[in-house]
């Protein structure tokens, strides 16, 4: 969910049917940002993940339509640097029968 406006129609969807949710946000840096990236694309390019790249220009345009969420919306900040992130990459099937 991209925009606060995104977030508030989920919140409303949810509440509106008397289900619980959660907002998780995941806050990260852009040092660490670039570092998960660059991991992702050699993974692509070793064939070892089916996800697709995100270059520059796809890059610009996440960050131009995210609104980072404030205080008031109540969501879960968790930090980027915080959680583990795999350095080397994995089969693309890994995990699939």
């Amino acid at each position: 969910m991209w925009s606060r406006k995104e977030r508030d129609r989920a919140r409303r969807f949810f509440k509106d049917r008397g289900i619980d949710m959660e907002i998780r946000y995941l806050k990260i840096g852009e040092e660490e940002w670039t570092r998960r990236i660059r991991l992702r694309s050699r993974d692509i390019a070793r064939g070892f993940s089916g996800a697709y790249e995100v270059d520059e220009g796809l890059r610009k345009k996440c960050l131009a339509a995210f609104e980072e969420p404030e205080g008031e919306e109540n969501v879960t900040t968790l930090r980027a640097e915080d959680l583990p992130f795999p350095t080397e990459g994995f089969p693309a099937s890994a995990g699939t029968s």
